[in-house]
């Protein structure tokens, strides 16, 4: 679980990238959504370091029983974070002094492309393409194979973030493979039989694309956001839905369009609180810890996709989202500390993070709450610092900051339901990550508005359409392609549109 601020920067660039719709290419600025006349004042981290230390109020400590989130199996949890990887990239120390936003890059493009998986292109990133057929990307073969790497097992991606974990690090693979039976189908319909690599593999993108964005708001967005934001999906409703946040209207640097700050660096991370500490990788196999396949190594294990998502008997699923953390946040291994922050001894996940939010002098939890919601769905003082461990910080009532805000509002869901706390981000929360995704969706060429996945399965000579399109579907396709079609017509129909 190496942070967002390891040094790594792609090859994206505005001489370098591909089939992008906008004309400046990146990198673009981080911006803020919160109004410039905001009344934030610099909050010392050192009043929130006890917040956020081990055996501290945050630490649910290494005996507790976390309470389970029956709706958000545990897959979800990694599928979130590759999606972060797909919006941001931010090369900044987590230890550096104030930063302004304004003055730092994203090497990732506003809008969810995949540049992730990607990159720029064959014609700049070769190494990730096959040599004889550019529009395939090299992976190894088999079922239970790994990504690519160099001898010395470093990845050949176009993300190495995405090799920290061994779940991430397969979603990665399965994308790459995904695309790859996707050209396979392309190649077997006019006018891509006989077309260029170039061509094939304009389209293939576009089409891995638009199945990307269905999985993000039919499958991952239904489950963490609310049902006032959400219930506009099945409709196709969503665009003219946009209250607080507008790429088109919110300008970064330069009329750049941006990442919020306040989304990459608090909002977005709400992921850290619904973590279990430990699973298993295999059915039947013993649960192992966190940290053991937070690293891939020489004991490599093929994931049972089955017990990360869909709705088996088996599945694992994620702890509620809370402001009660496993204990293994607050005391990472050596190996997974960015090598800025080795010789501090302990290091501590949630600390970092809020860290993180006071060199940005992110706006508190209190004010955008204020700024974008009614009063009824605010949050109280009393509700934010409830419990006795929490009182020490109510001295400046309106300055909660704004991740441990987003973490208590899902538990309190204040105007809300019972039966959504802990399950789905709060009122703030579900309404900013929603927004802002689907803006990104919307900036990135998405599908057309009467386009749906329809996928075929073979069986015993026949191929029947797949009743739905989710997550495990691409990830079992992704295994075995040979069982899976695209609809003829409908692909043909769909891309001539665009």
């Amino acid at each position: 679980m190496a942070m967002h601020g390891e040094a790594f920067r792609s090859t994206m660039g505005p001489e370098t990238a591909f089939d992008v719709p906008f004309k400046n290419s990146g990198p673009f600025r981080y911006g803020r959504i919160h109004p410039k006349n905001s009344t934030t004042k610099k909050k010392a981290f050192g009043c929130w370091e006890s917040l956020g230390e081990a055996d501290g109020p945050l630490d649910a400590g290494p005996d507790a029983k976390l309470q389970i989130n029956e709706y958000f199996p545990a897959g979800y949890i990694f599928l979130g974070q590759f999606i972060a990887h797909d919006m941001t990239f931010d090369p900044t120390s987590i230890f550096e002094q104030e930063i302004d936003p304004r003055s730092k890059w994203n090497y990732r493009t506003p809008r969810l492309d995949l540049d992730s998986i990607y990159g720029s292109g064959p014609h700049v990133d070769h190494y990730f393409y096959d040599p004889i057929h550019p529009e395939l990307f090299s992976v190894p073969d088999g079922i239970n194979s790994d990504l690519p790497r160099t001898f010395r097992g470093t990845p050949v991606i176009a993300d190495p973030r995405n090799d920290q974990n061994l779940l991430t690090s397969q979603l990665h693979l399965a994308f790459l493979k995904f695309h790859n039976f996707v050209v396979e189908q392309l190649r077997k319909i006019e006018p891509w039989k006989n077309t260029g690599s170039s061509e094939v593999l304009s389209a293939a993108r576009k089409l891995v694309r638009w199945h990307y964005h269905w999985i993000i708001l039919q499958d991952y967005l239904e489950r963490i956001c609310l049902k006032r934001d959400t219930r506009n999906l099945a409709e196709r409703r969503w665009e003219q839905k946009l209250r607080f946040y507008n790429s088109g209207e919110n300008k970064g640097y330069n009329d750049d369009p941006f990442i919020p700050i306040e989304f990459s660096s608090a909002i977005f991370r709400f992921g850290h609180s619904q973590i279990n500490p430990h699973y298993a990788l295999v059915d039947r196999g013993q649960p192992r810890s966190l940290f053991d396949f937070l690293t891939i190594n020489s004991n490599y294990t093929q994931p049972d996709w089955n017990l990360f998502f869909g709705s088996s008997s088996s599945v694992q699923f994620s702890k509620k989202i809370s402001r009660s953390l496993p204990s293994q946040l607050f005391n990472l291994p050596k190996n997974l500390i960015p090598r800025s922050a080795r010789n501090l001894g302990r290091f501590s996940l949630p600390m970092a993070t809020l860290n993180r939010g006071a060199q940005f002098r992110i706006a508190s939890g209190n004010e955008l709450a204020k700024t974008f919601l009614s009063p009824e769905f605010q949050l109280t003082p009393d509700q934010i610092w409830e419990g006795e461990r929490f009182q020490q910080f109510r001295k400046d009532e309106a300055c909660a900051p704004l991740w441990y805000y987003i973490l208590r509002e899902a538990e309190v869901q204040p105007g809300g339901l019972q039966a959504d706390r802990g399950i789905k981000l709060g009122p703030l929360g579900s309404k900013l990550v929603f927004e802002i995704i689907v803006d990104l969706i919307s900036a990135s060429e998405s599908f057309p508005q009467d386009w749906n996945p329809l996928v075929l399965r073979k069986r015993n000579g026949n191929a029947d359409p797949l009743p739905h399109f989710d997550m495990l579907t691409l990830l079992n396709i992704s295994k075995t392609p040979w069982r899976y079609s695209l609809e003829t017509d409908h692909t043909l129909r769909s891309l001539s549109k665009t």
